[in-house]
């Protein structure tokens, strides 16, 4: 059931929602460089390393007997839920990466953004601590969970940092002074 779970989980968010995006808008949300130019891009590249790596080690070794599937399927559910109206609220200023060049980028405060200021990172934790449930605690799922925490506060602090620094300068981004004590959490 892990491996079910985690790869159809990887379709959607790699996948189908890139793929939605691209329908929509008329063009890839991607934006990282090759070559990574800055710390930003380095924790986009790791994170996609931890995912290979979980991945591989899912698929390449049994995984330990699981108590209370049905938990993480919810957790991980709910993460993917979060993760597909977050990005429906930010339509075309979705981006997977940073592109500190990209105008057309706008700050929203719709849809979980009201509540939250990251909540698609805050997506992705539940899906891994619901992956975590599904197949068992050991060395892979905890590398996932404590992965996806610590590459969700770092970036999350990195675009908080871009955007305060948008809030405070950009006429077109007054109505959201005011913001940054939110803007500048991870949650």
């Amino acid at each position: 059931m892990a491996r079910v779970t985690w790869l159809s989980y990887l379709v959607f968010a790699f996948g189908v929602m890139p793929l939605a995006f691209y329908v929509r808008f008329g063009r890839s949300p991607v934006v990282f460089p090759v070559q990574p130019r800055n710390g930003y891009d380095v924790f986009e590249y790791l994170y996609g390393l931890l995912i290979v790596v979980f991945t591989t080690a899912l698929l390449g070794y049994p995984s330990p007997p699981a108590r209370g599937a049905w938990i993480g399927i919810a957790l991980l559910l709910l993460g993917v839920a979060l993760q597909w109206w977050s990005v429906l609220s930010l339509g075309p200023h979705w981006r997977i990466g940073q592109d500190t060049s990209d105008a057309s980028c706008a700050f929203v405060r719709a849809g979980p953004y009201r509540v939250f200021a990251h909540p698609i990172y805050l997506s992705m934790c539940l899906v891994a601590l619901g992956q975590a449930v599904i197949m068992g605690w050991d060395w892979r799922s905890v590398s996932l969970v404590i992965g996806n925490l610590i590459y969700g506060c770092v970036q999350g602090r990195s675009e908080s940092r871009r955007w305060l620094g948008f809030v405070g300068h950009s006429p077109a981004h007054a109505p959201y002074r005011g913001d940054e004590r939110n803007l500048d959490s991870m949650i």
